[in-house]
């Protein structure tokens, strides 16, 4: 079995995953949804979710998770604001990818940081109802060639978790920040099942 409990304990806190294009991130997010028992609501922006991924991880198709298809920027917004009234209810948000659609609004030279903000604060709430919310991040390089989530500044303001993925030869986990200041790095890989801690 995946070590998912030992790898996704980030209650109580926004988790953000970041890293490049399969680097695992939907993997994770779709491993945390199978693992959760009570209601998911799991935010797709990108198109992310498959059915049949997850069947294959739970081994059955869970009935317990809602997705959101967001396909723009607004309708991300209206999905978020619609979690306040399901508070109660709901045991693990997940939002995938949260920037995709902010990087885009971005470009176009939207002035969209209220809103973003007001997304995040919402999720902060959440969470401090000791509700994991876990969200994905898209990635730009700097000029030192860092790698740094869309977004990084505010990003790294709101949540209480940050996780960086790569995939350069080995798949590695970062835990960069963690609110009880659990910082580590795992050898992980991507099965079947989702995800589990690499073996040496």
């Amino acid at each position: 079995m995946p070590e998912k409990e030992s790898i996704l304990d980030f209650s109580s806190a926004i988790t953000c995953i970041y890293g490049k294009p399969a680097t695992g991130k939907t993997t994770i997010c779709l491993t945390a949804a199978a693992a959760e028992k009570g209601k998911v609501v799991f935010i797709d922006t990108e198109n992310g979710f498959y059915a049949d991924r997850l069947m294959q991880i739970a081994g059955k198709l869970p009935e317990n998770i809602t997705v959101v298809k967001a396909r723009d920027f607004m309708e991300q917004c209206r999905a978020v604001d619609e979690l306040l009234n399901l508070k109660g209810k709901i045991k693990l948000v997940i939002v995938d990818s949260f920037t995709a659609h902010y990087r885009k609004e971005l470009q176009e030279k939207h002035d969209i940081n209220p809103l973003m903000s007001r997304q995040l604060s919402i999720l902060s709430e959440i969470a401090r109802e000791n509700i994991p919310v876990i969200v994905t991040s898209q990635v730009y390089t700097t000029q030192e060639n860092k790698v740094q989530p869309v977004g990084s500044n505010m990003l790294k303001n709101w949540c209480g978790n940050v996780i960086k993925l790569e995939n350069e030869g080995r798949r590695k986990l970062i835990v960069e920040k963690h609110r009880a200041g659990q910082l580590k790095e795992i050898e992980f890989e991507i099965v079947n099942e989702g995800i589990q801690t690499k073996t040496r």
